[in-house]
Parts: structure tokens; sequence; C-alpha cells
């Protein structure tokens, strides 16, 4: 196989990268398969040949860049769509190619995403537990990815006034709680699988006392969200029963 000269993501997010997609993402598919066996694949849908959770048809730019063409000039010089099996991961150096591509194609996501939404990277570049939250997030999209940093962001900004060190266990409780209270199901439970990896890669078990204060806070600012929208639809009620009591 020929050398790969693209540029590479950071070594950090290279390894985290790799471990989001032995943990959460799966491997090959190819439409020719829902060709063959309609009913087995039926659940794929308009799929398009994919590669760990990397969509060709529908992945966007990601697929056009430099890193992004490599990935699938590798895949079709292995013939993947007359030989690969439905979840087939690659090995050896094939594997180790395609993940280290697909680390640039995710990184470049994360590098947009963050700046479009107001994640503080100083922040998250350091932490390899912020850090698979946030790499995963760019897989489940940039609607998710904002929702995410809406929570994210209230419990950085709280802390940067209060000043002082940064309490890691309450963003990385964010974060997680910004998944269990995500608008889809799938989600929300999986969300688990996170704290699992954080677990298992980095012996860190996020203490209950954190994920609660976070809870706590948010089930407080909702609840002023509520009580200012039912103060506001109050008032504006309250406006329309005069004026209807004037004519």
């Amino acid at each position: 196989m020929a050398n790969i000269t693209v540029p590479r993501a950071p070594t950090k997010f290279e390894a985290v990268t790799q471990i989001v997609i032995d943990n959460l993402e799966g491997g090959y598919y190819h439409p020719n398969m829902k060709v063959r066996e309609p009913k087995k694949f039926a659940v794929m849908k308009d799929s398009g040949e994919t590669m760990y959770g990397i969509d060709r048809k529908a992945g966007g730019d990601i697929n056009t860049t430099e890193a992004g063409k490599a990935f699938w000039a590798i895949i079709d010089g292995q013939n993947a769509a007359n030989t690969w099996t439905y979840q087939y991961k690659a090995t050896g150096e094939v594997a180790k190619n395609l993940k280290m591509l697909a680390a640039k194609m995710i990184y470049d996501v994360y590098v947009k995403l963050c700046n479009l939404y107001g994640i503080d990277r100083s922040i998250v570049d350091n932490d390899e537990c912020l850090l698979v939250h946030w790499c995963y997030a760019c897989w489940n999209g940039s609607k998710h990815f904002r929702n995410y940093a809406k929570i994210f962001n209230a419990e950085l900004n709280r802390q940067k006034k209060k000043g002082g060190k940064y309490d890691y266990d309450l963003l990385r409780a964010a974060a997680l709680y910004a998944r269990q209270t995500d608008y889809v199901k799938d989600i929300r439970d999986r969300a688990y699988r996170i704290s699992d990896i954080w677990k298992k890669y980095y012996k860190y078990t996020l203490p209950e006392k954190a994920l609660k204060q976070i809870k706590e806070g948010n089930k407080s600012y909702l609840l002023w969200i509520l009580g200012g929208v039912l103060l506001v639809g109050g008032g504006v009620g309250f406006y329309i029963y005069k004026k209807r009591k004037k004519q």
C-alpha cells in the first residue's frame, strides 16, 4: 500500500478517534448488500456506502477533502464493494490507515463545529474524557453538537465567572448530562457508553455528586425559563383581556 501523505489530526485526537471507532462506530456497509438481501438490510434504507459511520453518499464535504479522498481510495483499492462483509472493520495496515484518515476527517469537523458553537478548545483538547464526548458529537451531527454546547458552555461560563481552577468533574458531567437529555432516544440510551469508555481507557469514574449538581443546575435554569414564559404569556393575556373590555 502506498504511503499516506495527507496531513494528520493531532496525536491525542487521533487516539481518541480510534477509541470512538473501536467502541461506538460500526464497520463496512455497501448498498449492494441490500440489493442482494433486501429484507435483512431494509433497516439501512437509503444509506450509502459506509465505513466507521462515515457515509460516502450523505457524509458531505468531509468525503471530498484530501483525507476523505484517500480514505475512500483505500476502500476502493481493496475492492470492498465485492469482498468485504457487513460490519467488517478492516485489519492490519489497512485499518491503521483508515482510522488515521478518519481521524483527520472528523478533526476538521470538530474544529469547524467548535468555532461555530463557541467550544473552548483550550479546555477540551487537554482532557481525553471531554475529547471522547466531543469527537463522538461530530458523528452525532451539528444539531446535537449545538445542543451539547449550550449545556456545556453554561457550566464552563459559570466556572469562568467564579474564577480559580476548572472543575473537570463538573465539565465532564455537563457533557454526559447533555447526552442523557438529548431529544433522540437512541443517544439518550447510549450515553452510558461514554462513561464506560472513560472508565475503560482513562480509569475515570464520574462522581455522582457532580452529575447531580449539573442536573439540579439545569433544572433550575429550565424552571427559570418556564417562569419567564409564563410571566410573559400572562402579561400578554392580561393585555388582551383589558383591551377587549375597553371595546
